[in-house]
This record gives structure tokens, sequence and C-alpha cells, in this order.
């Protein structure tokens, strides 16, 4: 099976438009916990998410929270980040604050 998330020109279009934008790609819950246990999905999430940070396009965490059953599970969203590449300084404010705010930054990235 073949578990690529973009083919052909569809990275380099998506970071021409993404990268110097005020649009934000969002990491949530239930598009990254699930797969990431998988080795092969891990990989696959990483070649689809790495060429968009080294480009600097911006991030956002999503916790995908709509039911009592999807906030039991714990959600490390700074494990996808780092794996990925992602900065930081490319994450929006609300979510740069929360985790200062929870001890996260100085962990993540080392800032």
């Amino acid at each position: 099976a073949d578990f690529q998330y973009f083919r052909g020109d569809e990275h380099k279009q998506l970071i021409e438009t993404l990268a110097g934008s005020s649009i934000y790609v969002e990491l949530n819950h239930s598009s990254m916990s699930g797969p990431w246990k998988d080795p092969v999905l891990r990989e696959a999430l990483t070649a689809a998410y790495r060429p968009l940070a080294e480009a600097g396009v911006q991030f956002t965490v999503g916790s995908d929270n709509h039911s009592l059953a999807s906030v039991r599970g714990e959600y490390r969203p700074e494990v996808f980040c780092e794996a990925f590449g992602i900065q930081p300084r490319q994450l929006n404010g609300i979510v740069r604050e929360l985790w200062a705010q929870r001890g996260k930054r100085r962990s993540f990235g080392g800032r």
C-alpha cells in the first residue's frame, strides 16, 4: 500500500500557497495520535509535514475534543512538532503561550 499524503507537485503547490501566509496547518489529536502508533504511517506523516516545516509554513495545534472519550487519551503535540521539525516560532501565539504556561516551551526546541 502507498501511504503518501501528497502526490506529484502537491507539496510544492501547498508550500507556495502557505509559506509566508497567515494560514496555519492544524495538527489535531485524531489525525495524529492514532496513525503515530503505526511506524509506516508515522513515516508517511513525517514525509508529509517535514517539508512544510522546513519551508516555514505555520502550524497550530487542535485538540479535537468533541466528546469525553476524546479527552481521555494523552495528547503530546510537541512529539509531532519535534519529529516534523516545527520550531516554536512557527506555532500560533496561543499555542506558544499555553506551552510556556505548562513549562513545555523549555522542553520543546530548547527555547
